[in-house]
């Protein structure tokens, strides 16, 4: 039977036939396409990553400039606070010790007063 396999066909059998054309290296060229497709893909796909990543470095970078001046705004806040109950502190110890010499003199006043 192998031998019918080969037997050349007729001319006849030829003409009567449906024939389709086939492109030669068909497949090669879809392998060309899927070697130069994929590394483009894969391009793409990088470039989108870095470009998601830039815009969300971004983003950080401005949270970060923004707490850093509300931290700003609170240490001066609280050097102001600071500075308030230490003045208020001082002028409490004025007041204190004014309270103290008043009283040491309204205390010698009285005594002259009684001693006449």
């Amino acid at each position: 039977m192998p031998l019918l396999s080969i037997r050349r066909r007729s001319t006849r059998h030829l003409v009567r036939g449906d024939h389709r054309l086939l492109m030669v290296g068909q497949g090669r060229r879809r392998l060309w396409l899927l070697a130069l497709g994929l590394p483009l893909l894969v391009g793409a796909l990088w470039f989108a990553e870095r470009r998601e990543q830039a815009a969300e470095l971004a983003a950080l970078r401005e949270e970060n400039r923004q707490l850093k001046a509300s931290l700003e705004e609170s240490r001066l806040l609280h050097r102001e606070a600071q500075a308030a109950e230490r003045q208020l502190v001082r002028r409490n110890a004025e007041l204190s010790a004014r309270v103290k010499r008043l009283s040491t003199e309204l205390a010698f006043f009285r005594k002259q007063k009684d001693n006449p």
